[in-house]
């Protein structure tokens, strides 16, 4: 999708951008393609939204490409077999797919760490290598097991290192996942 027609999606207000959701006009980046992103991204480009996947995990992108994800989820290997058959589905390890999207929503694992404290790493760093592509218009949602607050007061500032003011050049979202990694 071109830039410029990126910048105008979320530019033209809220009912403009629902409209283009409805009408699955809209492409969608998944940042962290294990468990949740996978399933994420194969039922969205089943219901017919161009998805792509992005993980440093070079296996695991092959594996969607191939279309033979590694990730055990009943119905999920069909799911993808067939977005990738239609075309709607693709895995990568480069961010720099992430220019051409609409929504990018970061599903990157949070395991716990001493003292049964998230760990916080593997969010700060997708924030920092999605800060190096984002652009005017994007939508970006926070889907990990996380703290309140940490999309506001972490995910937020690492994102506007990209020079772009959230809720004004770019929309942010939340929507917590509830899973405690590894149990």
């Amino acid at each position: 999708m071109a830039r410029k027609k990126v910048r105008k999606i979320f530019a033209l207000g809220a009912a403009a951008a629902a409209a283009r959701i409805t009408g699955k006009k809209v492409s969608i980046g998944v940042v962290g393609f294990g468990y949740i992103g996978s399933c994420i991204g194969a039922v969205l480009a089943s219901r017919g939204f161009r998805t792509v996947g992005v993980d440093t995990n070079k296996k695991l992108v092959r594996s969607i490409n191939d279309g033979n994800p590694v990730i055990h989820e009943p119905g999920l290997k069909e799911l993808v077999r067939a977005s990738r058959k239609s075309g709607m589905l693709t895995a990568t390890t480069d961010y720099r797919a992430l220019r051409d999207v609409d929504i990018i929503i970061i599903t990157v694992g949070t395991p716990l760490g001493e003292r049964f404290a998230a760990d916080l790493s593997h969010i700060t760093a997708a924030a920092s290598s999605v800060s190096a592509e984002l652009r005017p218009g994007h939508l970006v949602i926070m889907k990990s097991t996380m703290l309140p607050g940490t999309t506001e007061g972490i995910a937020k500032s690492i994102l506007e290192r990209s020079g772009l003011k959230a809720g004004r050049d770019f929309g942010l979202a939340a929507s917590p996942e509830r899973l405690s990694e590894g149990t």
